[in-house]
């Protein structure tokens, strides 16, 4: 009976191991470490772009409080600062995530290729994060837009919207920005296989110097 039991224990052991083993190497693991370091990147990054944000969330709030009565070449005006900010957060996003990581910086040589491998052999999580990603637009389109904005009386209408999309600017969108980066990052990130093609490559070319 204890030999019975003790064999039970065992295979449960071995299986639970075996599940956790297969979930880590997961195309729902694989694709989980961008949002997970898109959240890393935005809290350690945190004041300069949330600071940037405050741009167009600005604008956002001012065209929907006072845009009736803004003059035509200044709602232009602001639309266009608007657009350049955010064209200067993603081009910031990407110079500290890609341009500026040791990692990549080392090794900055074949990422077209890296990037091409890891689409043809983590194709399946690439799907599992355009799914998270658009699940996470739904629930932040859905919640706003059709659950809670009907039940705002009319009159305070402009002042919810304003508040949304003041609220939207410093942390949904710029935290898409960085989840693009991050497909992006890790997509072109050297695994160790290429680090070891790396090595044995320098390795090659300083004998051939010698």
């Amino acid at each position: 009976m204890r030999q019975a039991t003790l064999v039970q224990v065992l295979t449960m052991k071995t299986l639970s191991s075996l599940a956790k083993r297969s979930l880590d190497y997961s195309p729902f693991a694989t694709a989980a470490e961008v949002p997970r370091w898109a959240a890393s990147f935005y809290v350690q990054h945190i004041g300069w772009i949330v600071g940037l944000s405050l741009v167009p969330a600005t604008q956002r709030m001012v065209s929907q409080l006072w845009g009736n009565h803004l003059p035509a070449l200044a709602a232009v005006l602001l639309e266009t600062l608007t657009l350049l900010v955010r064209i200067l957060l993603f081009v910031l996003i990407f110079r500290a995530a890609v341009l500026c990581d040791t990692a990549l910086v080392e090794h900055r040589n074949n990422r077209w290729r890296r990037a091409m491998r890891f689409a043809r052999e983590q194709w399946r999580s690439l799907v599992v994060q355009l799914g998270m990603f658009l699940s996470v637009a739904l629930i932040f389109k859905v919640v706003p837009d059709i659950l809670i904005a009907p039940r705002i009386p009319l009159e305070w209408s402009r002042f919810y919207w304003a508040g949304v999309l003041a609220l939207k600017n410093p942390t949904i969108i710029a935290f898409t920005m960085i989840w693009i980066v991050g497909t992006l990052r890790q997509m072109i990130m050297p695994q160790p296989s290429d680090l070891a093609d790396d090595a044995s490559r320098g390795i090659y070319n300083k004998s051939n110097q010698a």
